[in-house]
């Protein structure tokens, strides 16, 4: 008679490709509801970073927001892109609960602001995990500002960037590149979670910052 060990070995192929089929179906079938309910432009604009964040093999990717698609590039659309990002990330051998993901607002910090987070639901429902994280964000945020900073004060000195323009009377002396960017990050960035900044904002999420 098989022991524990023989019916694993003998099982655990079968159960680990149905979870995969059932994870690859679960985010077909979110794309195709995606495109049949969401603004045409917005879902273009989407899957364009879906495809840049594939693309770039996952992990953290920054990206810049101008002009019209920064007005596509909702709250909702932020949403839907970590929903997305969890569902990918399901289809990776042994990962299949990031599908069951939820997208947790972490409100603003004092370098972030309405940062969002793909979490587990416990932690989701948990306001001092939550608060937690957004700290970390934030210190994670700033830091890298600090250094973005001190890589350009360097580069500027060296003749490699030209000096910074006055502000002008309408200009707000923040950093151009700021507006207007978001930055994405996938399951195991940071404490194994997702996030996403929105426009206007140098980073935030897991979250990405």
């Amino acid at each position: 008679m098989p022991g524990p060990g023989d019916l694993e070995g003998a099982d655990g192929p079968d159960e680990a490709l149905r979870r995969q089929e059932l994870a690859r179906a679960q985010l077909a079938l979110y794309i195709e509801t995606l495109q049949a309910t969401m603004d045409p432009p917005q879902y273009e604009l989407l899957m364009d970073v879906i495809r840049m964040y594939v693309e770039a093999g996952g992990g953290r990717i920054r990206i810049r927001i101008d002009g019209e698609e920064r007005e596509l590039f909702t709250r909702e659309v932020q949403k839907e892109l970590l929903t997305l990002i969890g569902l990918l990330g399901a289809l990776e051998p042994g990962h299949e609960d990031r599908g069951d993901l939820v997208v947790a607002e972490l409100g603003d910090g004092e370098h972030i602001k309405g940062a969002m987070s793909l979490v587990p639901v416990a932690k989701a429902e948990n306001p001092e995990e939550l608060l937690r994280m957004r700290e970390q964000l934030d210190t994670a945020a700033g830091r890298r500002r600090a250094d973005t900073a001190e890589l350009e004060a360097i580069a500027r000195v060296s003749g490699m960037l030209p000096e910074p323009e006055s502000a002008g009377p309408r200009d707000s002396g923040q950093d151009a590149p700021a507006r207007g960017a978001a930055e994405a990050a996938g399951p195991g960035e940071a404490d194994g979670t997702t996030g996403a900044s929105g426009p206007g904002e140098a980073g935030g999420t897991t979250g990405a910052g």
